[in-house]
């Protein structure tokens, strides 16, 4: 009996995607995946992954979207609908929409003060500043940075975090999870890493491999 071996599996697997490059252009009314797949225009940042390799869900292409009314925004940046929250059901790719704390009856904000996982209080100005405070990390995690909106003067990270605007591609990580330093945003390798202690809660990654 013949088993594929992981060697086979990869070279069928890049030989599909590398026809899917070889696509011919995408029409007027398309968008081109990163792979070359031509999905309908508004298919991206709609919170479900369309594209085979999910480049129509990512942060570097829906951190700028401007959501409508009526809708939610996800973290990383994709608008559906806002009766999405706490139904049980992830329509955000980041699962941003059922991370919320009310979905869990939790309120994180007392007062003057956030409530961290472990009980622990920090003043609420310290939640999801870029900087690592609340022992068990979770005061720069998707759960508690969902829903934040950052001013316009500042970064947006891909976890929900706020820091400064000109954090974006200077060559220092300034959100925990590092996406101002991104690659796939900057075009470039880090050059400067933080020395605070990362969160314990890995933000979710949304590409489908």
């Amino acid at each position: 009996m013949y088993c594929a071996t992981p060697r086979y599996i990869y070279r069928i697997t890049s030989a599909i995607r590398q026809k899917r490059k070889e696509q011919p252009a995408c029409s007027y009314n398309e968008w081109r995946c990163d792979d070359g797949e031509c999905l309908r225009i508004n298919s991206d940042c709609d919170g479900y992954i369309d594209c085979y390799d999910g480049s129509d869900e990512t942060f570097e292409l829906c951190r700028n979207r401007e959501c409508g009314p009526f809708t939610f925004r996800c973290n990383y940046g994709a608008c559906v609908d806002d009766s999405s929250p706490c139904d049980n059901l992830s329509q955000c790719a980041d699962k941003s929409d059922e991370s919320l704390p009310r979905c869990r009856g939790e309120n994180i904000i007392e007062g003057e003060k956030m409530k961290c996982r472990d009980g622990q209080m920090i003043p609420k100005e310290q939640r999801c500043d870029g900087i690592v405070n609340c022992a068990d990390g979770f005061d720069e995690t998707v759960a508690a940075c969902a829903e934040l909106r950052c001013r316009s003067e500042q970064f947006q990270c891909e976890y929900g975090g706020c820091v400064d605007g000109q954090a974006q591609c200077n060559g220092t990580i300034e959100c925990v999870d590092g996406s101002d330093e991104k690659v796939e945003l900057c075009g470039r390798r880090i050059l400067v890493r933080p020395t605070t202690v990362l969160p314990t809660t890995a933000v979710p990654s949304y590409k489908v491999s």
